[in-house]
């Protein structure tokens, strides 16, 4: 859990309330430098009570608009997301 990547989280004006609520969840699992961000998609629907479909709507608009990146591996190996602190969308 990162409080850095918290506060920014809280900080930004997102898309919706549901993606607010999901980079908000996926901050609490990343590292001080907003990487390293690995929830399951079901883990994030139940921190959020949202459902597994508005998770995955969630991720692309925060994806599309800079909130987040992904490092994507295949192989039924997980996303790994990063919040890019020193991007625009956060300063």
């Amino acid at each position: 859990m990162s409080l850095i990547a918290l506060k920014a989280a809280f900080a930004v004006q997102t898309p919706s309330s549901s993606s607010k609520s999901v980079l908000i969840a996926m901050a609490d699992h990343a590292h001080s430098d907003g990487t390293g961000i690995y929830p399951s998609r079901q883990s994030l629907a139940e921190k959020t009570q949202l459902s597994v479909r508005t998770i995955s709507k969630s991720i692309a608009e925060l994806l599309d608009e800079g909130y987040l990146t992904v490092t994507r591996y295949g192989n039924g190996t997980p996303n790994t997301y990063a919040m890019p602190l020193t991007s625009s969308v956060y300063i």
